[in-house]
């Protein structure tokens, strides 16, 4: 009865040693990777053909986004051609496409004249891939621009790159 006793009592620590093991090996795993937080962005205009710069007064442009959890976005970009009260703040929706790295996002902003009458709105649409520390990502993408009435007035390239503001 002895022996039992000891085996039992044993086999009962045993287990508890090995479910604190998992315990604290799951405490101390990574952190799950993820585009949700606010982001300083820095964006270089690029030709649409070569993906080359192209040289700007200002560039590149810095900003802030905001990737809600649930799929949105919220942005504010600022540059010395189009200065910011000619521009609204953006918003968007983004998405995972594949893996916990890829995503994908689209933001529309209005524009305006200089008595602040809307002239059209602006779509950018890009692929964004996070670095393998989560605190860090570029893009490549595109944006066309869009009269008052929604016909298409022309197009622009970009990268962004993006730190994760903490």
């Amino acid at each position: 009865m002895k022996r039992t006793f000891l085996k039992l009592t044993a086999g009962t620590m045993l287990a508890s040693l090995m479910m604190t093991g998992v315990a604290l090996a799951q405490s101390q795993a990574a952190p799950e990777r993820s585009l949700v937080g606010v982001w300083r962005v820095s964006l270089t205009p690029r030709n649409c053909l070569t993906g080359d710069p192209i040289p700007a007064p200002g560039a590149p442009y810095q900003g802030i986004y905001t990737f809600h959890k649930g799929g949105t976005l919220s942005e504010w970009l600022t540059n010395t051609v189009v200065l910011p009260t000619l521009r609204g703040p953006g918003h968007g929706v983004w998405r995972k496409t594949a893996g916990w790295q890829t995503y994908s996002y689209t933001i529309i902003f209005n524009r305006y004249d200089a008595l602040g009458i809307v002239t059209g709105t602006q779509r950018g649409r890009a692929d964004l891939v996070l670095g393998e520390s989560g605190n860090d990502y570029t893009t490549t993408g595109t944006v066309q621009i869009f009269d008052v009435d929604g016909n298409p007035l022309g197009m622009n390239c970009s990268t962004i790159e993006g730190t994760r503001f903490e």
